[in-house]
Formats: C-alpha cells, structure tokens, sequence
C-alpha cells in the first residue's frame, strides 16, 4: 500500500511541475526598427520586443528556399551591435570581430570592400549551425537600424 501511495504522489506531483503556462501576450509590445529588403523580399529585419531586440535576417548560404533565421539580443546594446555594423573607420579589409551573445549564439563579423565601398558579413553560430546575414553596405544598415 505504501509503494501504491508513494507512486502515485511522485505521479502526481511530476504531472503538478510539468504545467506550462500560457500568457495572452498583449502585455509584450513588438516595434519594427528597420528592414532592408531587394525585390520586395526581407534580407534583413530588427524588431523590439519588450527589452531585446530580435534581428531576423534571410540565410545567404541557402538559395533555393527563403529560409529565415534570427537571433537576439538586449535593447541595451543596440548601439554596440549597430557600432559593429556600421562603423568602418576603425577597421579594414579581412578584419574579424567576434561577439558572443547571451541566448548562445556567437556572431563573427567579417569586413570587406567591393568596388570601394566597405561592408560587413556577419556569421551566425548557434549549436553547430552557420547563418550568414547578407552583407550591408552602411546606408543598407542605417535603414535596418532605423537611423536613416
């Protein structure tokens, strides 16, 4: 009887803490900073919801299927993150920066120049995969970052 009992109050308070819970979500405000978009298809797109900001972007290594991606980051460095996009005086050709973030993906920043005008290539890295953000020159990043 004592085995009966015990099993059924390990049963029950396993069903008890297994609950998920459902919220209506009205409470989260979500805002478009920016997209950039080519022919009318999203390259890449920043949103604010709540305190972070998810930046959702179309895979370049995948070309037959528009396949979305995206990562997140805090409202807080919005500012460091647009710093990395946009700022070329302090780079050059070939230079790498790697940013690890808070949900677990790490980001590498790859700068280049192609017909004089310098860009960066962001590498998204969480679990073993790779995105790749379409590269943005700077007036592409400033529309993406609402600057512009």
């Amino acid at each position: 009887m004592k085995k009966g009992l015990t099993l059924l109050l390990i049963f029950c308070s396993a069903i008890a803490f297994a609950q998920i819970k459902i919220t209506d979500g009205k409470d989260i405000e979500d805002s478009t900073i920016g997209e950039y978009k080519t022919f009318g298809t999203l390259q890449v797109g920043l949103t604010k919801i709540g305190d972070k900001v998810k930046l959702t972007y179309r895979d370049a290594y995948v070309t037959v299927t528009d396949s979305y991606k995206s990562f997140t980051f805090s409202y807080d460095d919005l500012e460091t993150i647009y710093t990395l996009f946009s700022d070329f005086s302090k780079v050059k050709k070939g230079d790498e920066k790697i940013v690890e973030l808070e949900d677990g993906h790490t980001l590498y920043f790859r700068y280049g120049k192609t017909l004089g005008k310098m860009h960066v290539t962001v590498f998204d890295e969480f679990a073993d995969i790779i995105g790749k953000v379409p590269y943005m020159n700077k007036k592409q990043t400033e529309k993406v970052f609402g600057k512009r």
